[in-house]
């Protein structure tokens, strides 16, 4: 089964899908959430072994926004989407810095830049460190893409990478400007892949992919009425240091830079 929370509607249609009850039923449970009830518990009596196999069994539709460079796909579809650690070895990021005379020493958790050694430990590199050992070993993506409604400016130019690069080296008397001159070769592209629920976190580093805590995710995205509330139940994580392999993925977009970004 697929896992579609694409809209409002998409979401109600899973929920009921999933759980084998009629559309208007799952109306009139997501009515009750809000009062004295959350989702897990109103939905709980149709929850059984076979509906939490099946669950466990699921595809769930998720989007990733990164930008490419040169538009060269090749690692994407050797590779898939892999963590920022592995990217800075094995895709065209760690080539990029690479020619700007950047080496990363994953494993001694230092980077050599012109020349001269820095410790990522150190507190001037704090942000790098926690980008490379921590925030972005998790992927993240969305539930569903919509460049009308979200403001994707943070990474619809360049990795969100490259902006904290940019910052520490400048700290350090560094103007390298990464950020711009990857954008000036680089298009932005939407990723969509269905990938194993299992694989996913749903609530950010609670390690949680249980039907209950999808029953909440879902019917969350389900009653979401304004633009904050469905980016509140629109990112999807991925559990730490887990890829999504090139056979998840279903299609790549490249994304006008037309589109209204900057709402």
């Amino acid at each position: 089964m697929i896992l579609d929370l694409t809209s409002s509607l998409s979401a109600k249609q899973t929920i009921a899908s999933l759980l084998g009850i009629n559309s208007k039923t799952t109306q009139q449970q997501l009515d009750i959430i809000g009062r004295e009830f959350n989702a897990s518990d109103v939905f709980s009596d149709y929850i059984t072994h076979s509906i939490d196999r099946k669950y466990r069994e699921s595809l769930i539709k998720f989007f990733h926004v990164t930008t490419v460079y040169e538009d060269d796909l090749q690692s994407f579809i050797e590779l898939g989407l892999i963590t920022l650690k592995e990217s800075l070895i094995k895709t065209k990021l760690g080539e990029f810095l690479t020619e700007s005379d950047i080496q990363f020493d994953i494993d001694n958790e230092k980077v050599m830049v012109a020349g001269k050694v820095f410790e990522l430990s150190n507190k001037k590199w704090s942000r790098i460190y926690e980008r490379i050992y921590g925030i972005d070993s998790n992927i993240n993506g969305f539930s569903l893409f919509n460049p009308v409604d979200f403001n994707y400016s943070m990474i619809i130019k360049a990795p969100e990478f490259l902006n904290s690069l940019d910052i520490v080296l400048q700290d350090e008397g560094l103007n390298m400007k990464l950020e711009s001159k990857w954008e000036e070769n680089s298009h932005p592209f939407i990723i969509e892949a269905n990938i194993p629920i299992e694989k996913v976190d749903l609530f950010s580093n609670q390690d949680d992919s249980t039907l209950q805590s999808f029953i909440e995710f879902a019917s969350n995205r389900a009653r979401s009425t304004t633009q904050s509330t469905i980016y509140d139940s629109n990112i999807i994580y991925l559990k730490k240091n887990i890829n999504i392999s090139p056979l998840e993925i279903v299609s790549y977009e490249k994304i006008d830079y037309t589109m209204n970004l900057d709402l």
